[in-house]
């Protein structure tokens, strides 16, 4: 029985002391993490950097579906005259990629 208490004792000390240890490490790693953060640019920062972040963010994108859609949207368009279908559809995909390239305040300007 004793020697149960001097184990849940030990353990309870462990814990306190990784506790007590996180706790005062936590404005260390915050201060870092933020620093990271900042590193880390958005998709709509004009930085070499975005690059790498908008090929982490459409890596999983399904591109086959996406043109599946789009060409049925530009069908659609062609036999009924109304492309805004279409024109969404690819403005869903590029919208991040022209952001990245012209910065956050490109806007559409029809011809």
């Amino acid at each position: 029985m004793i020697q149960v208490v001097a184990n849940f004792g030990a353990a309870l000390a462990s814990a306190g002391a990784t506790g007590w240890a996180l706790a005062t490490s936590l404005p260390v790693v915050g201060s870092l993490l933020r620093k990271l953060q900042d590193i880390i640019p958005e998709a709509n920062d004009q930085n070499i950097f975005s690059f790498f972040v908008l090929l982490a963010r459409y890596r999983s994108f399904d591109f086959a579906t996406f043109m599946r859609s789009h060409r049925e949207a530009l069908k659609r368009g062609q036999e009924t005259g109304d492309y805004v279908p279409g024109v969404c559809n690819y403005y869903r995909l590029m919208a991040d990629i022209i952001t990245m390239s012209s910065g956050p305040f490109w806007h559409f300007v029809p011809m």
